[in-house]
């Protein structure tokens, strides 16, 4: 478990110092997804998951990446790792920006938006697929307000 600022245990977030691992654990909401967004959804009295809408994004808009390196216990391996996608990925961070408590979150979200660009990954198409609701022949109208 991880702490704040404020030295307070954060039970969303697992961290493992060396090598330098940190873990957000997120949830999709149930019924009304405004009221829950951003808030902690309780797994066991020491874990708990963040609320955040749109989490099936990143299940329908994904990609395999090989991570290559030593593990948490210092073993050498290679994996094919499922990541969310560039699109799940940008529509996500715009829809936690209003529950975020930090102000650089938006400057991220540029950022990351940028460098996605800079890589040639698509990304507007891949965020107005996504958000449209195309991605998984549906519409969801996920950033429509």
């Amino acid at each position: 478990m991880d702490k704040n600022e404020d030295g307070q245990p954060t039970r969303q977030r697992w961290f493992i110092s060396e090598p330098a691992v940190t873990v957000d654990f997120l949830i999709e909401p149930d019924d009304n997804a405004e009221a829950q967004a951003g808030r902690l959804f309780p797994l066991t009295r020491d874990w708990a998951a963040i609320i955040a809408p749109g989490l099936h994004l990143a299940f329908s808009n994904n990609q395999i990446v090989t991570m290559d390196g030593r593990t948490i216990v210092g073993e050498t391996a290679r994996r094919d790792v499922r990541v969310c996608g560039a699109g799940a990925f940008v529509v996500l961070k715009a829809l936690a920006y209003p529950y975020s408590r930090r102000e650089q979150g938006c400057l991220r979200l540029v950022l990351s938006a940028a460098e996605l660009r800079r890589r040639r990954f698509g990304c507007g198409r891949r965020v107005a697929s996504v958000a449209s609701g195309r991605e998984r022949g549906e519409s969801t109208g996920i950033l429509a307000g």
